[in-house]
């Protein structure tokens, strides 16, 4: 269970990086991740991404081992199984498109009178979208569709985002590795 959770979170967080990395340069733009009581309190939780948004307002947890929450302002809170991660076509973007477990307390009459919707699906592309609200960037564009109704916000993945910041050194490229002196600089190249 354990290597499954770390594979999808692998997928997952590599084809948003790799995706990103095709991008045309559209300039220095930073995502400020801040770092909230709530959010310490999803990552003990185990959850991996999460996203809001306004207009209306929404709240998205997606735990990669287990399942995503979604809840609108309403205070409808849907929670179906993590499915497999899909590539969006040729865009950086990945499709997170699953169906709500049947519930086996629930009798076929009260389901079909139940307003539940039959999908949850949800897109997140590495596009850095601005909270208004709170005047933040983030690195994530999260659409989320729900009861036929669309929702736009923002995201971030919340576990080990720490670990990220700072200064990267290039290796290798193209399978070659890089040495200081093969620059005019005499400094192997940092992002």
């Amino acid at each position: 269970m354990r290597t499954k959770t770390l594979v999808y979170i692998n997928v997952v967080s590599l084809m948003l990086t790799v995706s990103g990395c095709h991008r045309g340069n559209q300039g220095h733009i930073k995502a400020n991740l801040p770092e909230a009581a709530d959010w310490r309190t999803k990552r003990d939780e185990g959850i991996d991404f999460v996203g809001n948004g306004n207009a209306p307002a929404w709240s998205l947890d997606i735990d990669f081992a287990k399942q995503i929450r979604f809840q609108e302002a309403t205070g409808v809170l849907l929670t179906v199984p993590i499915p497999k991660p899909q590539r969006i076509g040729s865009t950086a973007g990945v499709l997170l498109d699953a169906r709500p477990a049947a519930d086996p307390t629930t009798s076929a009459r009260r389901r079909t009178r139940a307003v539940k919707p039959d999908r949850l699906r949800v897109t997140i592309e590495p596009t850095v979208t601005r909270d208004n609200v709170l005047k933040r960037d983030y690195a994530y564009t999260v659409r989320v569709e729900s009861g036929g109704r669309r929702y736009v916000g923002w995201g971030a993945f919340i576990k080990g985002s720490e670990r990220l910041n700072g200064t990267w050194t290039l290796e290798s490229f193209r399978g070659q590795r890089l040495h200081a002196g093969q620059f005019a600089d005499k400094k192997t190249p940092t992002l």
